[in-house]
């Protein structure tokens, strides 16, 4: 076998260079598209979890209801929603329910609250949490999703991008999330992408897209 000249080897690194400046971006294209595939199939079974929240708020009568959760350290946690009794427009308070009957919250803080297991957890009360939280014992979006399903969100109670004028609402809480889309993807047209988020609106129980794209 002959070896190579200079002009081929010149030729197949040419090729190369060429092969490479065409496939890379469409891979990047590519891997755009699973996050967001990923993202938007995570928002949809939040919608679903919601409304079968809101099936069993209603159902309880006025007693109080008790939810078991998993975290991704398989600990057990127990979170309670007292029966909503207020009669006030804003239900933020210490019954996490909106005057609808959807969690006012969609996060936990159970990992902070020592629970090891679901004899010794403590009834939690749902809340915002931030990626820390999220990453520690997955309690991001907990009562709607899965362990499994968690660590590609993140969930606040301010926007997480400023230019944002959050809306006035009465009858419940907004409250924001993030997915892996939301935090990596550049593309200005895509949706959702960097600068983008989900906006959580407890007294209608939707989950909107809000914000505008930026630069990353």
């Amino acid at each position: 076998m002959r070896a190579f000249t200079i002009i081929e080897l010149i030729f197949v690194i040419v090729i190369l260079g060429v092969l490479a400046a065409i496939a890379l971006p469409r891979f990047a294209v590519i891997q755009d598209d699973a996050q967001i595939s990923v993202e938007k199939s995570g928002i949809g079974s939040v919608r679903s979890s919601i409304m079968a929240f809101r099936g069993k708020a209603i159902a309880r009568s006025g007693r109080e209801l008790n939810i078991t959760i998993f975290d991704n350290k398989s600990l057990v946690y127990k979170v309670v929603y007292p029966a909503n009794t207020k009669v006030a427009a804003n239900q933020e308070g210490e019954e996490n329910l909106s005057v609808a009957n959807y969690p006012n919250a969609l996060s936990v803080g159970a990992w902070s609250e020592g629970g090891a297991n679901e004899n010794s957890a403590t009834l939690v009360a749902p809340r915002f949490v931030n990626r820390e939280d999220a990453e520690k014992g997955s309690t991001a979006l907990a009562i709607a999703l899965e362990p499994g399903g968690r660590g590609d969100f993140s969930t606040f109670s301010a926007p997480p991008h400023s230019g944002y004028t959050p809306p006035i609402i009465s009858g419940g809480s907004i409250s924001y999330i993030t997915g892996r889309a939301a935090k990596n993807v550049a593309d200005p047209s895509a949706d959702p992408c960097f600068g983008k988020f989900w906006v959580y609106n407890s007294a209608s129980g939707t989950i909107a897209i809000a914000g505008k794209c930026v630069n990353i």
